[in-house]
């Protein structure tokens, strides 16, 4: 099977484009065979395309195109889930990355921002993407203008509910951090998150 890592946000406005791009240009350095997947994407307004999939696409000569990088639109997403037909987004979404897989060696996953009228849902959808495809966990979240206590109360609250889901978390980055928060969170993480293996901040 691929390798691959997901990304999971916390909340929105945290950095993960630019934290994909790194990944990339790291994991590019070893392997050419290299592939982005969005599960769900807003539809096109305008006709413009998901910006997070062309940076990607312009920033690096991935052997995919537009439509191989994602799974589902929103209201695609928005009209089955009406029906309560969870098992077929889940098979349409997993079906696409398969394709992309067979070209790849590495597949980076960036989770899907979609709520729809069901906040809990965007949760559920990763977590199950992320077990069929047996994928670790990158948790990204937002550090500015909070305190090292809010950054700790949401972090253990999405740590926890993908632990109880028995899916495996490879490391956390809190992004925008202020300078005089570093030590302190990254001491809180190291004694929290023991088993975890990379911290970034």
């Amino acid at each position: 099977m691929t390798n691959s890592l997901y990304i999971s946000t916390i909340e929105p406005k945290n950095g993960k484009s630019l934290i994909a791009l790194g990944i990339l240009e790291l994991i590019l350095r070893k392997t050419t065979r290299v592939g982005f997947f969005r599960p769900i994407i807003q539809d096109p307004v305008d006709n413009k395309s998901d910006k997070h999939i062309e940076v990607i696409l312009s920033s690096f000569n991935l052997q995919q195109n537009y439509h191989d990088s994602f799974g589902l639109y929103y209201s695609e997403v928005n009209h089955l889930m009406q029906q309560e037909k969870l098992d077929i987004i889940l098979d349409k979404i997993i079906t696409k990355y398969k394709e992309l897989e067979k070209k790849c060696d590495f597949i980076l996953c960036e989770n899907s921002d979609y709520m729809g009228e069901n906040s809990a849902f965007a949760f559920d959808i990763n977590v199950a993407i992320t077990k069929t495809l047996g994928s670790s966990l990158l948790i990204v979240g937002n550090g500015h203008q909070k305190s090292v206590e809010e950054i700790s109360i949401s972090l253990k609250i999405i740590a926890d509910s993908y632990r109880e889901k028995h899916c495996k978390i490879l490391g956390i980055i809190i992004n925008k951090l202020a300078q005089k928060d570093i030590q302190k969170l990254t001491e809180h993480l190291r004694n929290t998150y023991k088993k975890i293996t990379i911290y970034s901040l």
